[in-house]
């Protein structure tokens, strides 16, 4: 089981929401906890954005990052500056991710307004969620089999993941064209995998690519754990883009 640990400032809103829809999923290959770095209890709000989605969330309490000093994790993600920049280091974490969102628990307005920002979260947490567990499934640096190979990589490296239909079709084909090109602007600060994915992969996998079996949301692609794309092409400026944002907030972890 891959052992995922959400960390913000105040484990109040959005690490809970985290906490909360990955373990709803129900599946036995992951589990999650959360925490914060000065933690203010849970914030009602999320409980009722969680009630009105149909997640569970009993048992859902605040707790303070100390709680899980000296504990393994397979995956650290921080949700806010404040627990990127006070994350202590956790044994055999393979993987850490920063996914900066807003808090929702900081929306003004009305209540139904306030809501609607916790909703919003939420959301966007899911898709990255999901992102996340596909990853994992493919072989990722998520796979405790593969982190030797992560570690021999740069720190400055991401990794832009990318799901083409198999066999491939000539728009796949022009797709990996594209994505070799971007890469090639980013040498050492960028490496790109391929999976083939479809309900019967017939293409010998080539420079590292991997074939993989049924997968239904194609095309799609990631950059660590990060969807930014999903049943379309992705643009290759909005890519590249995308790119040098993750590159200026990872590049002193990767």
């Amino acid at each position: 089981m891959k052992r995922v640990l959400f960390l913000c400032g105040g484990n109040s809103a959005r690490s809970i929401l985290a906490e909360a829809l990955l373990n709803a999923r129900d599946d036995p290959g992951w589990h999650a906890w959360s925490a914060g770095v000065e933690p203010k209890g849970v914030n009602p709000l999320t409980l009722v954005a969680l009630r009105q989605a149909g997640i569970p969330f009993a048992g859902l309490r605040s707790k303070a990052v100390q709680e899980f000093l000296g504990e393994s994790f397979d995956v650290v993600i921080t949700l806010c500056q404040a627990a990127k920049g006070n994350c202590p280091i956790f044994p055999g974490s393979g993987l850490r991710l920063h996914w900066d969102l807003e808090d929702p628990a900081e929306a003004t307005g009305s209540e139904a307004e306030r809501l609607a920002a916790f909703h919003r979260v939420g959301d966007e947490l899911d898709q990255r969620i999901e992102c996340l567990l596909i990853s994992g499934r493919l072989g990722s640096p998520v796979d405790s089999g593969r982190r030797d190979r992560l570690m021999e990589t740069p720190k400055s490296r991401l990794r832009l993941e990318a799901l083409i239909a198999s066999p491939p079709t000539k728009k796949c084909g022009e797709i990996v064209v594209m994505l070799e090109e971007l890469v090639e602007a980013f040498p050492d600060q960028v490496r790109l995998d391929v999976y083939l994915a479809g309900e019967q992969p017939s293409v010998q996998p080539t420079r590292g690519y991997q074939s993989f079996g049924k997968f239904k949301k194609i095309p799609s692609a990631f950059i660590n754990g990060k969807v930014v794309a999903v049943r379309e092409a992705p643009a290759k400026e909005s890519l590249r883009k995308t790119l040098e944002e993750e590159l200026s907030l990872h590049c002193d972890q990767w």
